[in-house]
């Protein structure tokens, strides 16, 4: 209805690229609005250098106006955003909201917002899943942060980002999410220095998805709410760490044998703790 003349049925060419530039806008009407405007009026070359470039780098009018949604948040609703945008897009809602709940995100009405304002959405599995490009553009919000150093930003996802906070020791008590993972190489290990979250005071979110190895680890942050690391590679947690904010321990194939070395006395326990999995490689 915006790209072409409504009496004029377009022809193959047209209905094969439109086919595209739906795809990519993956039913977001905001999306399919902009992008069908800008094409109108536009030639079969026009449309497919339109459709080359927004494989590259979004189009960004709609990403101007999706922000207004965002910009309008409350504080919380913004970081439950950002938080789902890069940690929990496709998870179980019950699951996230207990985590939320324990970064006092205050998720009941958070949540509820974020899905009145189509930000968000459940599905009949009763899983969180946010579009495409409102991902993106939860990302893009994080990375304008700090553009040229990612170790200033709030939330780390990339690859190339995470490798170089962790290999040039850049990391900021800014940092409340990390996701470290290694898609280029799944099968490279990843040696980790015992101080590798030492100055991640604030550390809210921490996923460890890929292969990884390390003498001793010295330091946990003890606001921690989620740590999820696939194969830890130790016997026990840091001696230091106080586990008194987390809700979900995940150490799938892990070497774990114990959580603490000795018989050192916690002032609190795992009782709180929402979720706690271990399934050891050995």
């Amino acid at each position: 209805m915006k790209a072409f003349d409504s009496e004029t049925a377009p022809n193959d060419v047209f209905i094969e690229l439109s086919e595209h530039v739906a795809k990519y806008a993956s039913g977001l009407p905001l999306a399919l609005e902009v992008l069908g405007s800008f094409l109108c009026g536009r030639d079969v070359a026009q449309w497919r250098s339109a459709i080359q470039r927004l494989e590259k780098d979004s189009n960004e009018e709609i990403m101007d106006r999706l922000r207004i949604s965002f910009d309008g948040l409350e504080e919380a609703e913004k970081n439950i955003f950002l938080d789902i945008t890069w940690f929990f897009n496709g998870d179980e809602k019950d699951f996230v909201m207990k985590v939320l709940d324990g970064c006092e995100f205050f998720p009941d009405i958070g949540i509820d917002v974020l899905i009145k304002k189509s930000l968000l959405t459940v599905d009949e599995n009763n899983k969180l899943w946010m579009h495409n490009l409102l991902q993106e553009m939860g990302r893009r919000i994080v990375r304008e942060k700090s553009i040229e150093e990612p170790g200033k930003r709030c939330r780390l996802w990339e690859e190339n980002d995470v490798y170089h906070v962790l290999t040039k020791n850049t990391a900021t008590e800014v940092i409340e999410g990390m996701i470290i993972d290694n898609k280029r190489i799944s099968n490279k290990m990843l040696n980790l220095n015992v101080n590798v979250f030492s100055k991640m005071k604030k550390l809210r979110l921490l996923k460890v998805l890929c292969l990884s190895n390390c003498d001793e680890l010295k330091y946990f942050p003890n606001e921690l709410r989620l740590l999820d690391w696939l194969g830890y590679p130790l016997r026990f947690l840091p001696p230091s760490f106080q586990p008194d904010n987390l809700v979900a321990l995940l150490l799938p194939y892990s070497r774990i044998e114990q959580l603490w070395r000795g018989n050192t006395v916690r002032t609190n326990s795992y009782d709180h703790c929402f979720l706690t999995y271990f399934r050891n490689i050995n």
